[in-house]
């Protein structure tokens, strides 16, 4: 058996593949931003798990304007790596950048903090503070619980105060 290809930190990169695949998608656009999005998802009890829980529902309510009747987006890892990709956009403000918060939140939420940290530890640390920045009011002023999200920002040393906007 041929050795199990890691990440820097030694998380395979494999399992966050097979976590994040699916191909039965459709689109949506959230906050400017095109997301896509399975035809059935469930709800999960755990801020950390896959799906969206009842605390993380309430906060992309009120954050977002998210609702309950949305299908939760599922992506494969290219989709997340695009998507955290564009949070070290230099042109990203205003509508774009609440739209890319938005898009950001939903997928940690949608794909679990698993899946989600695996793919965000396979970009560069500019990616990596950018999007930790993006979705860090979800702990700081939310508490919800994403450990293996909320470590990256350890590790990279990101700025974790709530992200302006």
């Amino acid at each position: 058996m041929p050795p199990m290809e890691t990440d820097r930190h030694g998380i395979s990169l494999e399992a966050g593949r097979a976590i994040c695949q699916d191909s039965s998608m459709k689109t949506r656009r959230l906050g400017g931003i095109v997301v896509f999005s399975v035809l059935c998802s469930c709800g999960s009890q755990s801020d950390a798990s896959a799906g969206i829980s009842t605390r993380e529902m309430r906060v992309l309510q009120e954050s977002w304007g998210w609702l309950p009747e949305y299908t939760p987006p599922k992506y494969s890892v290219a989709e997340l790596e695009t998507l955290m990709d564009r949070s070290s956009d230099p042109t990203l403000d205003g509508e774009y950048a609440e739209g890319q918060c938005a898009a950001l939140s939903v997928a940690l939420a949608s794909e679990g903090d698993d899946c989600f940290a695996k793919v965000l530890m396979t970009r560069n640390s500019d990616v990596q503070a950018a999007v930790i920045r993006r979705v860090d009011y979800l702990w700081n002023h939310y508490k919800l619980r994403y450990p293996h999200t909320q470590a990256i920002a350890k590790i990279c040393q990101c700025n974790t105060k709530p992200n302006p906007g």
